[in-house]
């Protein structure tokens, strides 16, 4: 697929969303309900990126999910990977095999027409988020789940610390330059390591086995601290 070409039409269809901070909310109703999405982060593994950019762009599409800004970036993941989807709302990391709704409907017909999850090599990664009205990092927020584990302001030292996952343990590392990365995992394929480091309001990473969100937060022009995922 030309990837220039979806770029435009993608901007055109799906202009992005903003976020609510909606943290404690029914992440099983949020997600059935898409006129409460104000903000998203969409991350696919697939060794089929080809056919899966087309099916999320005209599942977002579907979904009217409107707004002002919307970014998409892709990259190759070199070695063996677990193909699937990840997908964050409002703060919560939600599986969208168990949960209703049209989207989650959507993201499970795309997970079957990719046979997803499953081993595949050198996939591509492609991220779609939205970033809306957010300024100067201020800290991140780590999730577990749909859970809140903490929040930790940045300072002018690196910190390094470590959290229990889901399978196993993992190691982040902010850094005094107000960037966040996975420095360790017990995961076998390392891929949210891979990811490198993230350093903008709104951005996030997943370790998808361990079930852990590291988001960046920022303050908005007015002030008011969120976060957007």
């Amino acid at each position: 697929m030309n990837r220039r070409l979806f770029l435009q039409q993608s901007s055109l269809l799906v202009p992005g969303l903003a976020v609510a901070g909606l943290f404690g909310s029914n992440p099983r109703r949020l997600f059935a309900d898409t006129s409460t999405v104000q903000a998203f982060s969409l991350s696919i593994v697939t060794d089929q990126s080809d056919k899966a950019l087309p099916m999320i762009q005209d599942l977002l599409a579907k979904m009217k999910l409107n707004g002002k800004n919307i970014r998409y970036s892709e990259y190759t993941l070199h070695g063996n990977h677990v193909a699937d989807i990840a997908y964050t709302q409002n703060g919560q990391l939600i599986d969208y095999r168990v949960t209703d709704g049209p989207l989650a409907n959507g993201l499970r017909k795309i997970a079957g027409n990719l046979d997803l999850p499953r081993d595949c090599k050198n996939p591509v990664l492609s991220h779609f988020s939205c970033e809306e009205g957010f300024m100067k990092p201020t800290g991140v927020r780590i999730f577990k789940g749909d859970e809140l584990l903490m929040e930790k302001p940045f300072t002018k030292e690196n910190e390094v610390f470590e959290l229990a996952g889901l399978k196993g343990k993992v190691t982040v590392e902010m850094a005094k330059d107000r960037s966040v990365r996975f420095v360790e995992t017990s995961c076998r394929h390392k891929t949210c390591m891979k990811m490198g480091a993230i350093k903008q309001a709104g951005q996030n990473l997943v370790c998808i086995p361990n079930q852990i969100t590291v988001a960046i937060a920022g303050s908005s022009i007015s002030g008011v601290d969120s976060i957007t995922f």
